[in-house]
């Protein structure tokens, strides 16, 4: 929801009006803005917001702004029903602070609101699953809804009527979770890790990645000076059982949370899919410290594994029979020798047979030397083989400026197609927009980021990235690849066709509708002020039309007028507008003139 918050009450105080709940790094751009100081005391004050549910209960208040953030945090995670509930509590209960407040969000199943008597049966069932939570088919069907609403009606030790309804407070006893100092746990976006200080017997919960603000906020509430004086507990669901134990192992406080949360920042720029492939990948190579993590990490995509694989034969068979590297005919089963095409190929690769299966590396970083040689007995070589390749494609541009007959530059809604010769002239233009337009997570693989295939290819193909290139004074449009080895023929078949799906999900994304891409919102832009200068365009032409056709008229005129003349006036003339002490006489031409009384 939108809030207009300011430092303090102070009339001269600057507002700014932004989106709640917002995440750390925008929290602390607000407070900076504002010049509020993060502390646990009341350093913002509530103007308005577009909610009246909520300013009907901040208005014109003074708060904490961390506390006010927590607050938007849980009502965010609040259907219509718990809302209302909600709101009505706050204005039973005169609920004047945000810890008050922050505890209704943990107590709306503490009370019923009944806004409809007319199906008190309804009503009842609606307020026991409220009162228990949760209940089978079975049992709502033989709740007695018009007993419970009575029961609710008779015993309820708080009876208010609020403009949402009737409250009425239920068994539930409503129970403080927040203290007004120490926020409990509460997962409000998906985080990586979870971390708990834990100070002079209080916590405090961090989500990872985080930025630094987080953990300052945290130690002022727990009243620490250094995160040493902090004992520390962490659990993930995404990070590797393996990393987890590594950084636990650390003794320094402040290390294992920079090492959380850094691993964390990795991870979320990876996703779940890859995080999987990644712990897959751990077992088959089992690092022994961090620092081979983190060069695991790097090079991850630049491995290739075969899961259940044990032998040359196996490995043979899958990649004639299985790989799609071959046009493989079953009938001719009998004349392959399997064993030996899987010799050949691991006698030729960096690869090894695991108690997973079998796995290569096309890489060539020395960083995982060590852990390669000494866990599965491979010894990295070519180290020499990274190199680059070059796909070019044509590029085409057009343009809505075109010289019009009076040798101006105007808008057209008829686009010209410009040459690539003449695109020379923009080459510099050209490359900042492609790097403007590099999206977050590109910077190891670029474009490979975004292929899912986990296959030779995605091992050989380290990065690759769009620019564009002067060709024989033409301007192309280029895809550079970074490679670990040469690519196979059904490879550099498979890379182009990724190109061009790429280039189509591009044009893809402009034209949809999705508001959140900045991309596709500046080309519907482009495309809405396009359309207005069409509409301008057209206008113009048709006031320069009825201009043409005034002044062939006027040139076809006989002789001076000396007198009123229908058929030349209704050609002049647009119309008339009659006021009470003036009119205005308007001609096709557009222009207009008042003639007072």
């Amino acid at each position: 929801m939108y809030i207009t918050i300011k430092k303090s009450n102070n009339i001269d105080e600057k507002s700014i009006e932004a989106w709640f709940p917002v995440a750390e790094e925008k929290f602390s751009k607000i407070c900076e803005e504002l010049g509020i100081i993060v502390s646990t005391n009341a350093n913002c004050y509530i103007v308005d917001s577009n909610d009246s549910d909520l300013i009907n209960v901040l208005k014109e208040r003074a708060c904490n702004i961390d506390e006010f953030n927590f607050l938007i945090k849980r009502l965010d995670s609040f259907d219509a029903k718990e809302k209302n509930t909600f709101f009505a509590s706050a204005v039973a209960t005169d609920a004047q602070s945000l810890k008050e407040l922050i505890n209704l969000t943990y107590n709306t199943h503490c009370y019923s609101v009944i806004s409809d008597f007319s199906n008190l049966n309804a009503v009842g069932r609606d307020v026991y699953l409220n009162e228990v939570g949760a209940a089978t088919t079975k049992e709502l069907e033989a709740i007695d809804g018009r007993a419970v609403v009575d029961e609710l009606m008779k015993f309820s030790p708080m009876k208010v009527v609020t403009h949402y309804g009737v409250l009425y407070q239920n068994r539930n006893e409503p129970e403080q979770v927040y203290d007004g100092r120490h926020f409990p746990c509460y997962y409000w976006q998906s985080e990586i890790a979870t971390l708990c200080l834990e100070a002079h017997g209080d916590q405090e919960f961090i989500y990872m990645p985080c930025q630094s603000t987080s953990i300052e906020k945290a130690l002022i509430r727990l009243e620490v000076v250094d995160i040493e004086e902090c004992k520390l507990s962490f659990e993930s669901d995404m990070l590797p059982n393996k990393l987890m134990e590594f950084i636990s192992k650390d003794e320094s406080v402040t290390a294992k949370v920079n090492m959380l949360n850094d691993f964390s920042k990795r991870f979320k720029e990876m996703g779940g899919h890859e995080s999987q492939y990644f712990e897959k990948l751990m077992a088959y190579i089992r690092p022994r410290n961090l620092y081979e993590i983190n060069a695991l990490l790097d090079h991850m995509h630049e491995f290739q594994m075969f899961d259940g694989i044990r032998s040359a034969e196996e490995y043979g068979r899958f990649m004639i029979c299985d790989s799609g590297h071959f046009e493989y005919d079953e009938n001719l089963e009998d004349y392959i020798d399997f064993k030996r095409y899987g010799e050949q190929r691991m006698n030729n690769e960096c690869g090894a047979m695991t108690h997973n299966g079998y796995i290569t590396f096309y890489g060539s970083s020395m960083k995982l030397q060590d852990v390669l040689l000494e866990n599965l007995g491979m010894t990295i070589q070519n180290t020499d083989r990274v190199h680059q390749m070059k796909l070019y494609m044509p590029l085409i541009a057009v343009t809505y400026d075109v010289e019009n007959d009076y040798g101006y530059m105007e808008k057209s809604y008829d686009s010209e197609e410009i040459s690539s010769h003449e695109l020379t002239k923009y080459e510099e233009e050209i490359l900042k927009a492609i790097e403007k337009r590099r999206l977050p997570g590109e910077e190891q693989r670029g474009m490979m980021k975004y292929y899912s295939e986990r296959d030779s290819l995605n091992a050989k193909v380290s990065k690759y990235e769009f620019t564009v290139e002067e060709v024989g004074g033409e301007l192309m449009w280029v895809a550079v690849f970074t490679l670990n080895d040469d690519l196979t023929e059904k490879e550099l078949d498979l890379i182009k066709s990724e190109v061009t799906g790429q280039a189509s999900e591009l044009l893809a994304t402009v034209n949809s509708k999705n508001t959140g891409d900045e991309l596709g919102m500046e080309i519907r832009r482009l495309r809405d002020e396009k359309q207005a200068l069409q509409n301008e365009q057209a206008s113009r032409q048709d006031l320069r039309t009825r201009l043409d056709e005034m002044m062939r008229f006027l040139n076809d005129l006989p002789c001076e007028l000396t007198e009123y003349e229908e058929d030349y006036v209704r050609t002049l003339l647009e119309k008339i507008t009659v006021y009470d002490d003036y009119f205005i006489v308007e001609f096709k031409s557009g222009i207009e003139i008042q003639i007072d009384e």
